[in-house]
C-alpha cells in the first residue's frame, strides 16, 4: 500500500530466514514467480549454507518483496517474523504441539 494506492510488485523476490549463532540473517531468492519448487528449494539451500559461512554478497540480502521465517523450530509456541526492511509482507510458520493435560 501507498496512502490509498495498492502497489503491485512485477517480481517475488522471497527472503529466507536464516539462523545463525550470533542471531538472523533473510538472503533473498530473486525472480520466485518464475521457479518451480525445486527451482526455489536449491538456492535456498545455498543462500543458507553460505549465509552460515559469512559467504553472502550484499545483493544477497537485498531487495526483497516477501520473508519467510518459522520460528518454529526452535521448540518455541509463538515467534516473531523477521522483517527485513523495507520489505512488507511476512509470513511466519510454526508447530503445533500437545501440551500436558490439555485435550480438546
Amino acid at each position: 500500500m501507498d496512502g490509498t494506492n495498492i502497489v503491485l510488485h512485477k517480481e517475488c523476490n522471497i527472503g529466507i530466514a536464516v539462523a545463525l549463532d550470533w542471531g538472523l540473517i533473510v538472503p533473498v531468492i530473486k525472480n520466485a514467480e518464475e521457479k518451480n519448487f525445486l527451482g526455489i528449494a536449491r538456492p535456498m539451500n545455498d543462500l543458507a549454507e553460505r549465509a552460515r559461512a559469512k559467504k553472502l554478497k550484499p545483493d544477497e540480502v537485498a531487495e526483497g518483496t516477501f520473508a519467510i521465517t518459522n520460528p518454529g523450530v526452535f521448540g518455541g509456541l509463538f515467534g516473531l517474523p523477521v522483517i527485513n526492511q523495507p520489505q512488507r509482507r511476512y509470513s511466519g510458520f510454526g508447530y503445533h504441539r500437545k501440551a500436558p493435560g490439555r485435550h480438546r
